[in-house]
């Protein structure tokens, strides 16, 4: 179970560009819409939209390194409230490597603070990297190399394919929070403040 707690900055939209698992070898597993689910499991669940192209099978579909936001997934997001992905095998996996593409045609909405559950154990928390904003707001602007590598193997060989993948904040990154009464006013990355899912929200357009 993926658990995305947070965006960077934007109240009302999370995504990603792609999302790969791999084995303790280095092979991939196979990942698809038909082994996993997502609540809300896309941006068409909102009342007011249909047929947007950035579907749960959008994460799977390999073209990643990418602006052009029809091979990418965007849900509704509720600060506060918590975005679940399940990816679910039939056959026990040991699991060697999972591999992000943050959002990156609006880098704001890309998932910031998450965690990784298998079979309900907690077996990492931590942050996604902000995707580099396109010089241009256009499918066609060329990409960079946007994947992120979270290792949970000792493999050598597998460490130094992706050491250029791995991530982490350093003392400039951390957060800083301002307390009054018990209650939260500033956070200085994510708003906080709460909007139910129905509740009036910038529309958002995908490049045809």
């Amino acid at each position: 179970k993926f658990t995305f707690l947070t965006t960077y900055g934007d109240p009302f939209y999370i995504g990603l560009n792609g999302l790969e698992l791999y084995d303790w070898k280095g092979d991939k597993l196979p990942t698809t819409a038909d082994n996993t689910e997502a609540i809300p499991r896309s941006i068409n669940a909102l009342p007011d939209v249909k047929n947007d192209p950035r579907t749960l099978d959008k994460l799977f579909d390999g073209v990643n390194d990418t602006y052009n936001d029809m091979h990418m997934w965007m849900c509704p997001y509720i600060p506060g409230q918590a975005n679940t992905l399940y990816i679910w095998y039939d056959e026990p996996v040991a699991l060697g490597m999972v591999k992000f593409w943050n959002y990156a045609k609006t880098p704001s909405r890309g998932v910031e603070e998450f965690e990784i559950s298998v079979d309900d154990n907690l077996i990492f928390k931590g942050f996604l990297r902000q995707t580099p904003g396109a010089m241009v707001n256009k499918a066609s602007t060329p990409a960079v190399d946007m994947a992120q590598a979270i290792l949970f193997t000792n493999d050598e060989n597998m460490f130094q394919r992706e050491k250029k993948h791995v991530f982490s904040f350093n003392e400039e990154d951390q957060h800083v929070q301002f307390i009054n009464k018990r209650q939260e006013k500033i956070h200085t990355t994510s708003s906080r403040a709460r909007a139910p899912l129905t509740a009036k929200r910038p529309k958002t357009s995908h490049h045809r």
